[in-house]
C-alpha cells in the first residue's frame, strides 16, 4: 500500500499551470515541522496535484497557509541535457483538507513537547534551510 498523509505549510504560493494538452496541475513544497531536533526546523516535501484538485488548491492557498494532504508517493526518473540521470520523489495529492485557523490560544500541555504549526514561521521558505 502506498498512502501518505502530511500536514504542512506552503513554502511558496502554489502556482496553477496547464499542460500542452490542456490539463491543469500544480506543484508546490510543504514545510513540515520536525518532531525532534532543532526547534523551528522543518522538512520540505514536494507535492503535485492535477485537475480540479490543483485548481482548488491554487485558488484557496497561499505561501505559509497550512494544508492536510492525502496522497501517494511517486519517484520520477529523468535524464538532463548532459545525459546525467536524476530522480525525484513527490507526493501526488489525492485529497486535501483545510486546516482551521488557530485562534491564538495554545493548549496547555506540560507532558509533551510535540511540535505544532505554531512553531514553524509562516514565512519559512526552502531558501531558509542551512543545506
Amino acid at each position: 500500500m502506498n498512502k501518505v498523509f502530511i500536514m504542512g505549510r506552503f513554502g511558496k504560493s502554489p502556482e496553477l499551470r496547464t499542460t500542452e494538452s490542456g490539463k491543469s496541475f500544480m506543484r508546490a513544497s510543504l514545510a513540515v515541522p520536525r518532531e525532534y531536533g532543532e526547534k523551528n526546523a522543518a522538512d520540505f516535501f514536494n507535492i503535485t496535484a492535477w485537475g480540479k484538485t490543483a485548481e482548488t488548491i491554487a485558488q484557496y492557498f497561499d505561501k505559509g497557509k497550512p494544508i492536510l494532504v492525502e496522497g501517494h508517493l511517486q519517484t520520477n526518473k529523468y535524464d538532463d541535457k548532459n545525459g546525467q540521470t536524476h530522480y525525484n520523489t513527490e507526493i501526488l495529492v489525492d485529497r486535501f483538507n483545510f486546516i482551521p485557523k488557530n485562534d491564538g490560544a495554545k493548549a496547555e500541555n506540560t507532558q509533551s513537547e510535540q511540535p505544532s504549526f505554531d512553531d514553524v514561521p509562516e514565512d519559512l521558505t526552502e531558501d531558509d534551510l542551512p543545506f
